[in-house]
């Protein structure tokens, strides 16, 4: 999700991710407008169809923005508002129409407190996570556990709103098939030190971050569309937040490297690379090779298939 002050009549073309089922679990981007009415609306539309028509209540405070299709569709949310159109009391939520044993109390102030039960950033069927602690006045307090299902997967402590000391946090599209995790410290909400990357139970990488947070040295990224069919990683190095140097794409599941090239001191590909297709799995391994020039590509681009 993401916030935005609302604006009447103005359009957004936004990037979401839907999960759905084909030859394998994948999780996939995709675009979808959303438009702000001058009936104080929120519409969310695709090709045409709306999914999903929500009444703004509370113009004051930023308005949340879905970009999760599947919570587009599925996810509602059910509460009183109370003075100046605050949410207040127990709010609960519901997929498809049945209650989640998810939620929790609002203040009079339109503050979360007390114990709540919040869903995953990108919760749907294939990952029912959840996060469970304690507000105080609208700041998480205390120690905060995560859960896929009924399954402890990670957590930590935050300290008025900020995560501090040793954490478990989930990669961004955790479910079913791309359970991976990120181990480390937190201070002041900043990551610092060395951050793991763990996939079944084993390290695959680590990226090192600095006291303000700012990524240095070694660090490992997952491919956008990492699942157990496409066991994908890229390796290299940090300067500032920025990719420098040699980075291969690496094949966990035989650990051998099938791409890669060099960053200029700017993150920008310079010099020969071999880039992956968008569809790569262990059924289309299919490879680009070619040269790019301040990271803009030159020429001709070879394509061919890894055997």
């Amino acid at each position: 999700m993401i916030q935005n002050n609302w604006c009447q009549g103005e359009i957004y073309n936004i990037s979401g991710r839907q999960g759905f089922y084909s030859y394998y679990w994948l999780f996939e981007k995709t675009t979808f407008q959303i438009k702000f009415t001058n009936d104080s609306e929120i519409i969310y539309s695709q090709f045409g169809n709306i999914l999903r028509t929500e009444k703004i209540i509370d113009k004051k405070n930023k308005t949340i923005i879905m970009t999760n299709l599947e919570q587009i569709k599925h996810l509602k949310w059910e509460g009183e508002y109370g003075i100046n159109n605050v949410q207040t009391g127990k709010w609960i939520a519901f997929w498809k129409g049945k209650q989640l044993d998810v939620g929790g109390e609002y203040n009079e102030n339109g503050l979360k407190i007390g114990k709540w039960i919040e869903l995953f950033e990108n919760y749907w069927e294939y990952s029912p996570v959840t996060y469970i602690g304690e507000y105080q006045d609208g700041n998480k307090q205390g120690i905060w556990d995560t859960f896929y299902e009924k399954q402890k997967i990670g957590g930590g402590t935050y300290q008025n709103g900020n995560k501090i000391g040793n954490w478990i946090d989930l990669y961004e599209n955790y479910y079913c098939s791309c359970k991976v995790t990120y181990t480390g410290e937190y201070q002041n909400n900043n990551k610092i030190g060395r951050w793991d990357t763990i996939y079944q139970n084993r390290i695959i990488g680590s990226t090192n971050y600095d006291q303000n947070g700012v990524k240095n040295g070694k660090g490992i990224e997952l491919n956008e569309n990492f699942y157990y069919c496409c066991q994908v990683v890229y390796i290299g190095e940090y300067k500032n937040n920025i990719k420098i140097g040699r980075w291969d794409t690496i094949y966990l599941e035989n650990n051998i490297i099938i791409g890669g090239g060099n960053y200029d001191n700017n993150g920008l590909k310079e010099g020969e690379w071999v880039d992956l297709h968008d569809g790569y799995n262990i059924y289309y391994k299919q490879i680009q090779s070619g040269t790019y020039k301040n990271g803009i590509r030159q020429g001709t681009f070879i394509e061919s298939f890894l055997t």
